[in-house]
């Protein structure tokens, strides 16, 4: 199973996140970001 992380960094790049702990942001600004994405 696919973590939830992995399923989210793999929609598009436009997709708005609202995680509710900070402002929006987008799946591409999460992956240049997060240091975890490359692994994904």
């Amino acid at each position: 199973m696919q973590s939830v992380t992995g399923k989210i960094l793999n929609l598009p790049e436009k997709t708005i996140l609202l995680s509710g702990h900070t402002e929006p942001t987008t799946v591409g600004a999460e992956r240049k970001r997060s240091w975890y994405a490359p692994f994904l």
